[in-house]
């Protein structure tokens, strides 16, 4: 019995590695296929994937770069694409398991209803509004979710995990006293304004130097520059948040952002204290209507899991509460 991991953003990488340990499951070979062709997560892919890792690691879209590219090539991509998946495909058997990285993926639907074994990664916050998904569809595969998040459901099989098999040791010896906003692409996504979102963010900084904290902005990798403010202080990483401390690139302190699951995820990954992974909500009336449901549902489920969130409407009157020159297991 084998187990093929299909995964297409470099955060669908820590759940994928958690589960190929995970002795809960049973199989005698493990693949890792990599579909992307976006070259900005390729090269955080390949500063995470470790081939000894996996029986084999395939990046069959690697030359299929599709920036700058007509419409008719955008065609013969997506044919050989095509062509590629069902090649694939043909040699999973019925028994096999098959993780796979995002269920909004076009190649989805792709996947043979006679596997019994699917299990859905993580792919951010959109895993709890997948479950919803799940839920109420008419018609249910045989679809199980495997993730971080704290989720129950009489409708859908839900095996939990907590990075338990993937975290570092990691010690923290002393918390300096910065700030690292991770971004999101709401601008890029018209989920808020470029106006809004330059503004948030310059008021949560302006808080936290009041305060005595240096602040750093982390750009998400699909994100352009053209309305990142001069005076913000860039950091940009080739490889996903959670390996940021591994990698000697960012010492422990605050990370902050509105509702990114890097943060999320390294609160976990890391194990940092509450008042280490801070959420800003964002006004609801500055929020693209289309999306108000989805971030809703977010919101509530960080405040109902003991997440840390403040609110941007009282930015001046939030009081800061981080310990640093501690001693302490992070």
């Amino acid at each position: 019995m084998k187990a093929y991991f299909f995964i297409i953003t470099p955060v669908n990488y820590l759940s994928a590695l958690q589960a190929s340990r995970d002795t809960r499951f049973s199989f005698s070979e493990k693949k890792l296929i990599v579909l992307s062709d976006y070259h900005r997560s390729l090269t955080q892919f390949n500063s995470i994937v470790n081939p000894e890792e996996w029986d084999s690691v395939t990046y069959p879209w690697l030359d299929m770069d599709r920036r700058n590219k007509s419409k008719i090539l955008l065609m013969l991509y997506n044919m050989k694409k095509r062509f590629i998946f069902r090649n694939i495909f043909k040699e999973i058997k019925a028994d096999d398991y098959i993780f796979w990285g995002n269920m909004n993926h076009k190649f989805f639907q792709k996947i043979p209803s006679r596997n019994e074994s699917i299990y859905l990664l993580d792919d951010g916050f959109s895993t709890i509004n997948i479950l919803q998904r799940l839920e109420k569809a008419e018609t249910k595969r045989n679809l199980h979710l495997y993730t971080l998040f704290t989720l129950k459901s009489n409708e859908v099989s839900i095996l939990n995990h907590q990075f338990e098999l993937v975290k570092p040791e990691f010690q923290v010896i002393d918390l300096e006293k910065k700030v690292f906003f991770i971004g999101q692409p709401l601008v890029f996504n018209k989920i808020v304004s470029e106006q809004y979102y330059v503004q948030s963010i310059d008021s949560i900084f302006q808080f936290y130097e009041k305060n005595g904290f240096d602040c750093f902005y982390l750009p998400h990798r699909s994100t352009t520059r053209n309305y990142i403010p001069a005076n913000w202080k860039v950091i940009d990483l080739n490889f996903p948040l959670e390996y940021c401390t591994e990698k000697g690139e960012i010492n422990p302190g605050i990370f902050v952002t509105f509702y990114s699951t890097g943060v999320y995820n390294l609160g976990k990954y890391l194990s940092l204290a509450n008042n280490q992974t801070i959420f800003w909500e964002l006004d609801k009336n500055e929020i693209n209507s289309n999306f108000i449901n989805q971030i809703n549902t977010i919101y509530s489920y960080l405040k109902q899991n003991g997440w840390l969130i403040k609110s941007l409407n009282s930015v001046n009157n939030e009081n800061i509460d981080v310990r640093h020159n501690e001693s302490e297991e992070c």
